[in-house]
């Protein structure tokens, strides 16, 4: 029994995918914890979406969202939380700014 060529290009590209996938996944959860001033910012992803920041030990946001962008103040200051795929979709990218000023990127 013969598969014809084509089929087996797409059998491989689809493997290729899906292995380049499940690989990345590690890649998405993540915990990365910034200070600013005397605070201490915990940034944390999950694979599946689920966002977390927490403030000085308290919960300020936690919700499902892929890759969003998340405000909330600290003291007067005005924080925004940013998530966002790489290029190459092999992880996300961090972005924490306070009064619109880079704290913390990766």
């Amino acid at each position: 029994m013969q598969i014809p060529l084509d089929i087996l290009i797409a059998l491989a590209v689809g493997f290729f995918l899906i292995g380049l996938g499940l690989g990345s996944v590690p890649a998405f959860s993540f915990s990365k914890r910034v200070r600013f001033l005397d605070h201490v910012v915990d940034i944390r992803n999950h694979p599946a979406g689920w966002e977390t920041i927490i403030l000085d030990g308290k919960v300020v946001i936690s919700k499902w969202t892929f890759l969003g962008t998340h405000k909330f103040l600290i003291g007067q200051e005005q924080a925004v939380v940013t998530i966002r795929y790489r290029w190459h979709l092999m992880g996300a990218r961090v972005r924490f700014l306070v009064n619109d000023q880079i704290v913390y990127e990766e």
